[in-house]
């Protein structure tokens, strides 16, 4: 007489079968947020673009011309005479005129100039489609350190899903030589396809999700300062009277002498009279946003305040600095930017099947797949984890303080 006897599966396996388990249970948690997420952020890629088509003023030329600044500042100033700039920018791409940072008397707003020229095209709200989007993405439009801290903490659960998903899918390669299977609307096949789309989407949500991480670490305080300058002369007048395009244009010369070879691409005007003009761009320095490289000059008597550049950072400077350029995909010019908007399209469609594979597994026999089933199973994880969030980014903060 012979017994059946029952093993174990292997260790291995074991491992991999809980890791799957917990991977879709913080996934059921977080998949709505993520798809906000994935939303708002590859919408926010080519923001500028999408709100041009309802907005013809901000609408640019196809070739890149160096912009004229000293023009855009004198139409602005004698256009809107009860308004001052803020900041003049160059175009953020071939297809989006100059965009000019106004503050009036009943507010904010931007203009778009011609940047050849600097002929005015027409002005917008400073919250255009683009800006919604970044805010939203960032924070939520709460202008809160802890909620930013909060919403920023949850880069490390995707970092989890990341290698949670990666582990438990073995030869998760194999998935860029074929195509999914997505006829029938089976359980297996939303699956197939939620692994296929994250496969080829995962160099785009590493590096966004890494950049998040520094994010949170920057929300948080841990945030090395960029090198200070020194203060200028009161003056009588936030912007002296005799600062024209001409003594911008000058000011741009001694910012160049300074930094030869500098491609401005932003102008940061004085806001109060103790402070400078401070001129950013690109430079030598890879993987930077334009602050690094940055001249601050005083109006009164265009001393120069303070000059520092890319190389000149320390390490971890540098890395909060490649934050913006590596997220939104801008590190590589037009080419980067659209395969991050493809890559954030695509992660979109992985959290939205990985929500349909939830609904198979939670309808179970009944064969049936509905959103409100996956909102059924998902309130208390999404409870704890927001919890969890406030949480960590309560502790880090108050962390600084001891």
């Amino acid at each position: 007489m012979t017994h059946a006897s029952t093993t174990n599966p292997p260790v291995g396996r074991r491992i991999r079968q809980y890791v799957l388990h917990l991977h879709t249970w913080v996934g059921r948690a977080v998949a709505f947020y993520f798809v906000f997420l994935f939303l708002t952020g590859t919408l926010a890629i080519f923001g500028s673009e999408i709100e041009s088509v309802f907005s013809p003023q901000m609408r640019g030329f196809t070739t890149y011309e160096p912009a004229d600044f000293g023009a855009i500042l004198d139409n602005a100033r004698h256009s809107f005479p009860d308004s001052r700039p803020i900041t003049i920018s160059r175009p953020p791409s071939p297809w989006i005129a100059a965009p000019i940072k106004m503050r009036g008397p009943d507010g904010d707003f931007m203009l778009w100039a011609n940047p050849a020229n600097g002929e005015l095209q027409g002005t917008t709200s400073v919250l255009g489609f683009k800006e919604l989007m970044r805010r939203l993405h960032v924070s939520l439009m709460v202008d809160r350190k802890l909620f930013l801290a909060a919403v920023t903490s949850l880069s490390l659960l995707l970092c989890w899903q990341i290698l949670s998903g990666l582990y438990s899918h073995r030869k998760f390669w194999r998935e860029y030589t074929r195509l999914p299977k997505i006829r029938g609307g089976s359980r297996s096949n939303w699956g197939g396809l939620h692994r296929w789309l994250g496969v080829w989407c995962l160099p785009v949500v590493v590096v966004s999700a890494l950049t998040g991480v520094f994010y949170f670490a920057e929300a948080i305080g841990f945030n090395p300062a960029l090198p200070r300058s020194q203060n200028p002369i009161e003056r009588a007048e936030i912007l002296p009277s005799n600062f024209d395009g001409d003594a911008l244009n000058d000011a741009l010369r001694i910012a160049r002498s300074e930094l030869s070879g500098l491609d401005v691409a932003e102008i940061y005007l004085p806001k109060s009279p103790t402070e400078g003009l401070a001129i950013r761009g690109d430079l030598t320095a890879n993987l930077v946003r334009p602050r690094a490289n940055t001249v601050t000059i005083d109006l009164g008597n265009s001393t120069v305040l303070g000059v520092y550049k890319g190389e000149d950072l320390s390490l971890q400077r540098r890395l909060t600095e490649a934050a913006d350029p590596l997220h939104f995909g801008t590190w590589g010019g037009q080419v980067t930017r659209f395969i991050w908007f493809l890559g954030g399209t695509f992660a979109l469609f992985v959290a939205l099947s990985g929500l349909k594979v939830a609904a198979w597994r939670i309808a179970g026999a009944d064969r049936t797949s509905r959103i409100y089933d996956v909102w059924r199973s998902v309130l208390l994880p999404i409870k704890i984890l927001i919890v969890a969030a406030f949480s960590i980014a309560a502790g880090a903060i108050l962390f600084q303080f001891f």
